[in-house]
């Protein structure tokens, strides 16, 4: 198809400004994890000095609500901090001063939750619009995470997937080519939820395996296509196997 010099600098132009816009999107996403994460470790550093301080008053309610963080700093918010009298202060040893303290470091402790909540909230719309076939095997959260290692969308659609496998375990990856030590045999996929269930050698087979599918599905995405379903029930069924194998082992002994 011949172009004129016209049409040409305005295909070129809306070809750029596509590329600008994701670019755009991509970024935004990757800020958005890197703010998470912040805010995540931040939460549970002011956590464990808040229930460490808070346990010098009541040290069992923390195991009574089933060691959930959020559900303990706002029972306490909700409840006790609200309620406790002057005598409870003095016959623990906290004074007043100490409790309001406390609660102020508790009221800083739920906006935090609440920002992390909805940075979360918006990594994973940005995840299920922008890479549907790598949140639907990923998880969103984890998605970024790929990515973020990757840089890119389009660079870890030009990686193997054997590279893809030890995203996640450079260090691992180091002391096995500097010191001799066992080669890794995956890295950011340790914290997938299917990998729960299987020994260390089973998640280095099923790792593979997910690798294979996750190159896939970044090429997918990276080409606009629409969600394949059938690379996580591979990858399930994949597991199934695997477990199956060493069924058939113990019957075999």
């Amino acid at each position: 198809m011949n172009l004129n010099k016209k049409d040409f600098i305005k295909q070129t132009e809306k070809a750029i400004e596509e590329y600008s816009k994701e670019n755009i999107n991509e970024q935004s996403l990757l800020k958005a994890l890197a703010n998470f994460d912040l805010y995540q470790k931040q939460y549970n550093t002011f956590f464990e000095y808040f229930k460490d301080w808070y346990s010098l008053q009541n040290s069992k309610k923390y195991d009574e609500l089933g060691r959930d963080n959020y559900k303990y700093v706002k029972y306490l918010m909700d409840n006790e901090l609200e309620t406790l009298n002057k005598d409870t202060y003095l016959s623990s040893g906290l004074q007043k001063d100490d409790l309001t303290q406390i609660k102020n470091l508790s009221n800083t402790l739920l906006q935090m939750y609440s920002i992390t909540s909805k940075l979360e909230n918006f990594i994973t719309k940005k995840s299920k619009e922008l890479y549907p076939n790598l949140t639907n095997i990923l998880g969103p959260v984890l998605t970024a995470r790929f990515l973020n290692q990757a840089h890119s969308l389009k660079r870890m659609a030009s990686l193997p997937a054997s590279t893809l496998q030890l995203f996640g375990a450079e260090n691992a990856m180091f002391k096995h080519l500097k010191f001799g030590k066992p080669s890794p045999k995956y890295g950011l996929l340790y914290l997938h939820p299917i990998m729960s269930g299987l020994n260390p050698k089973q998640k280095g087979k099923l790792a593979r395996y997910m690798a294979d599918r996750i190159a896939l599905a970044s090429r997918m995405d990276l080409a606009k296509k629409p969600l394949h379903k059938e690379l996580l029930e591979d990858i399930n069924n994949k597991k199934k196997i695997i477990l199956q194998q060493k069924e058939n082992k113990r019957r075999w002994y």
